[in-house]
């Protein structure tokens, strides 16, 4: 089975890129929702988060991590979001190989998988991943998106989008692009488009055998 790897920047619109190819019977591997599932109920990961960033890092109450304290630390500091990146993600990858032997039978008429990621690059995921695929908008755009879906000030997007890739480096780093600036119906054309070319692809480890 192909394993195609999806990025972008927040407000981009590849979650709903995933849900499309999601639609058309594609599994979809969502890491971001696996690693905070992880992060909440892993022990070692739980344990390591301690050692880094101490036991306030967690919530009294609910005992799951305090997300905007994290963000807080991270998204002001490039070498603890690399740490915490590091913490979970070798777990998240471990999760994906699991998942991805579950979904695959030899008889199945299913010819590819996607992996979504938000760091795909950033954390090594791309590297076992067949092919890469980007989703890109104008950063005006994803500003607004942002902002419409979870109401947050434009400082704190801002901010946070200073640590992911800009677009240029992942239109260089990725095998394939998708430019989200239109309309729903567009997006969904180019869906459908890469859904018939993923289709027809075969597994980088065929091709070199």
């Amino acid at each position: 089975m192909v394993s195609v790897g999806i990025t972008g920047r927040i407000g981009s619109g590849k979650t709903l890129v995933c849900k499309l190819f999601s639609d058309s019977g594609v599994p979809v591997f969502y890491s971001d929702a696996v690693a905070r599932e992880l992060s909440d109920t892993h022990t070692e990961i739980k344990e390591k988060i301690f050692q880094e960033f101490g036991r306030e890092a967690y919530q009294k109450n609910t005992k799951k991590l305090d997300r905007q304290l994290l963000a807080d630390i991270v998204f002001n500091d490039q070498t603890k979001l690399e740490i915490l990146n590091s913490i979970i993600h070798p777990y998240v990858f471990k999760e994906y190989e699991l998942w991805k032997e579950k979904i695959f039978l030899p008889k199945s008429k299913i010819k590819y998988c996607l992996a979504e990621s938000a760091i795909l690059f950033e954390s090594g995921f791309s590297e076992i991943m067949d092919y890469t695929l980007s989703v890109i908008s104008d950063d005006k755009i994803c500003l607004t998106r942002v902002q419409e879906r979870d109401k947050t000030e434009i400082t704190q997007v801002k901010k946070r989008m200073k640590f992911q890739l800009p677009n240029e480096i992942l239109q260089e780093e990725s095998d394939f692009t998708i430019l989200n600036n239109g309309t729903i119906e567009d997006l969904q054309q180019k869906v459908k488009f890469f859904h018939s070319l993923f289709s027809m692809l075969q597994s980088k480890k065929e091709t070199e055998e």
